[in-house]
């Protein structure tokens, strides 16, 4: 056996055992993770019930579920005046999601308030885990982190 024979060799080895991390992370996402993720969101909702928070799993097919944390939208106390009518601006709100990404790995990402008159926020990247190693601290500090952001918007200039 020649050095390239035994380098594809072991570059198929770690494929294999990169196929079999990826399907453990899958199994994880479906047996545990996304209910871990929607229960420690239920705790913060029903402590805060004046934040308007509501919890969804939107579902784009199998390991392509997204949770999803969102501020109902709330009026801005703004108007805006097209053709002598009258519109309320509404503040849009803001999201946190939690998706599982092709290797299979937790994405967090959010997106942050914005005017409905205005344009909507990009997705901003927040971290992302491990699904063995996600545990209810790691979704507190992400959704805290998310809310210091939307804190900061709200005191923008």
């Amino acid at each position: 056996m020649n050095f390239n024979s035994i380098n594809l060799q072991a570059g198929l080895n770690l494929l294999s055992i990169v196929d079999d991390e990826i399907s453990h992370r899958r199994e994880l996402w479906q047996k545990s993770i996304q209910d871990l993720i929607i229960n420690t969101l239920k705790v913060v909702k029903s402590n805060n019930p004046t934040l308007g928070l509501v919890i969804s799993k939107l579902r784009g097919g199998e390991n392509n579920e997204i949770v999803e944390l969102k501020f109902t939208d709330k009026q801005s106390g703004l108007k805006h005046i097209v053709n002598s009518t009258t519109q309320d601006i509404l503040i849009k709100g803001a999201v946190l999601l939690f998706s599982q990404t092709f290797n299979g790995k937790i994405l967090v990402s959010y997106k942050l308030p914005y005017l409905s008159n205005q344009t909507e926020t990009d997705l901003q990247p927040l971290k992302t885990i491990e699904p063995d190693s996600l545990t209810q601290d790691d979704i507190e500090d992400c959704l805290s982190t998310f809310i210091v952001c939307v804190y900061n918007w709200y005191n923008s200039e």
